[in-house]
């Protein structure tokens, strides 16, 4: 999974600059970087999101999915990526709310 890497350094005589894994980014004002770094941070959410999706459907799909799939899923695979698909997001809600309290 990402982990979020944004650093943030604001000096009295330097631009305030920020730092997103390969990307250094250096402006002049305190809400200027507030700005690029609420965007910064939305595109890691969006990344993690996608990663999820994507592990999402590849544990899904290999456990539902057991034989070459057709013009629609049989009754049994619909049910299994259903409740495949909700004991993931129940997961990783759940592991979310742990790191949270911690």
């Amino acid at each position: 999974m990402l982990q979020p890497n944004l650093h943030l350094r604001f000096d009295l005589f330097e631009p305030a600059c920020a730092w997103h894994g390969r990307y250094h980014l250096c402006v002049k004002g305190k809400k200027n970087l507030t700005s690029i770094s609420a965007t910064l941070q939305q595109e890691q959410q969006k990344a993690m999101m996608n990663e999820m999706v994507g592990k999402l459907t590849s544990v899904c799909w290999d456990k539902c999915i057991t034989s070459a799939p057709g013009s629609k899923f049989s009754s049994g695979e619909s049910t299994c990526l259903t409740n495949c698909a909700q004991r993931f997001l129940d997961m990783s809600v759940m592991i979310a709310k742990r790191f949270e309290m911690k």
